[in-house]
């Protein structure tokens, strides 16, 4: 397994990849492939951490299943993505190409 493949699965490991991916998107020298799984990561962790912190409901039962299910999700979704990382299907964002405007009609 090559350097760049564990970054990103340190990145994706739920709760404690938040620092490699942290620092992944700090890093501009990192990977294509590095920073996508540490704003994947980022986003995955600031959805949970914003589900988890959103519910203030009185009523305890609701707000331990809508905690949760927001955990499992969470750890699922990451899961998922280690996997996808494992068969080298892991969603890289696509190069912009930018139109080329010498051609305007």
């Amino acid at each position: 397994m090559n350097r760049e493949k564990l970054h990103c699965y340190l990145c994706l490991t739920p709760i404690v990849g938040v620092i490699p991916s942290v620092l992944a998107l700090i890093k501009k020298s990192s990977s294509v492939q590095v920073q996508s799984a540490g704003r994947l990561s980022l986003m995955l962790f600031l959805g949970w951490a914003g589900v988890y912190s959103s519910t203030h409901n009185s009523d305890a039962v609701l707000t331990e299943l809508i905690n949760g299910t927001g955990s499992s999700v969470y750890f699922l979704l990451s899961l998922w993505l280690m996997v996808k990382l494992a068969q080298n299907k892991f969603p890289v964002p696509s190069q912009r190409v930018k139109p080329d405007r010498s051609q305007r009609h």
